[in-house]
């Protein structure tokens, strides 16, 4: 029983000290591409090279004269929903979903990558997006975007005229 027991301290320490050695040897690599991806995305959103100045760890950045990013998150059916948001001169957003874990099936409308839904709201103003009565199925979701479009409109308020 002792050397058992013993084995499966042993093996468990293996396992945990493998682990930590990954993740020491793997963070920089993920955040560099996580922080590649978030520029690829925002340069996309854009439409033109995101500046390498910015800083996109900021909850806002940009000038308001032109562009402004924002990040938001807001409790969606199944956890967490964070977004990347787009204000430009004029009121005009642009809104894409970075993260959620809504019902595979029922929540993927807000995925711009699975369907065309979001991107239908290019360009509309938080007012518009406030309007946006339900997604079948997805009631919570769709209300959740809608908060979104809310928050992020009470944001870059206080950000650009504030």
């Amino acid at each position: 029983m002792g050397k058992m027991l013993l084995s499966l301290v042993l093996i468990g320490g293996v396992c945990g000290a493998l682990l930590v050695g990954t993740h020491a040897l793997t963070a920089g690599d993920i955040q560099l591409n996580r922080e590649a991806q978030a520029r690829a995305l925002m340069s996309a959103m854009l439409g033109e090279p995101l500046p390498d100045d910015q800083d996109i760890q900021a909850q806002v950045f940009g000038n308001c004269a032109t562009w402004v990013f924002q990040q938001i998150n807001v409790d969606g059916y199944a956890g967490d929903i964070d977004l990347r948001v787009l204000w430009r001169a004029g009121d005009e957003m642009t809104l894409r979903v970075t993260r959620h874990s809504e019902t595979p099936g029922i929540g993927d409308f807000i995925d711009h990558q699975r369907n065309p839904w979001i991107t239908g709201l290019d360009g509309r103003s938080a007012e518009y997006v406030a309007q946006i009565d339900k997604v079948s199925g997805a009631t919570i979701t769709a209300r959740a975007i809608k908060l979104a479009a809310q928050r992020s409109a009470q944001g870059i308020e206080a950000f650009c005229r504030g």
